[in-house]
């Protein structure tokens, strides 16, 4: 389970706005800038601060200082969409191209990989704009 600490930016009915905090229970992506928190975020292109939507349970004010956890599940499932699907199209589009022309020549086999690398890549960003990524984070309260 990944968590990191933020600041609560605004709130709208259940849901909080967060700013996320750099320090020491950060793993070094996040500590660099942003990592895996902001993994869905990433796949849309590159973001300069670490802001994050939680929904949450209990009111908070805006300063809040609060905790937010990521379930390790959430972190797989982003790793397996970003990463995963390409692969698997990679190998997929080297193979069919290789079964299809068995005589084929390496140019066809790695144009046909790369075909199916850039299907993964596509279908991994439009599931990740799908809403798919969001975290399922809960926020504790540190400090007001």
């Amino acid at each position: 389970m990944l968590r990191r600490s933020g600041r609560v930016l605004s709130r709208h009915g259940d849901s909080l706005e967060l700013e996320l905090l750099a320090g020491s229970n950060a793993c070094a992506g996040c500590a660099q800038g942003c990592g895996l928190l902001s993994l869905g975020a990433g796949l849309r292109g590159p973001t300069r601060a670490c802001r994050l939507r939680v929904n949450a349970s209990q009111k908070f004010s805006v300063g809040s200082e609060v905790a937010v956890e990521l379930p390790a599940r959430e972190v797989l499932r982003a790793a397996m969409l970003a990463y995963g699907l390409p692969l698997l199209g990679l190998g997929l589009g080297g193979l069919l191209s290789a079964l299809v022309s068995p005589g084929a020549s390496d140019a066809l086999v790695l144009s046909g990989a790369g075909f199916g690398l850039s299907l993964g890549v596509a279908f991994s960003r439009k599931r990740a704009r799908v809403a798919l990524l969001q975290p399922a984070a809960v926020a504790l309260r540190l400090r007001d």
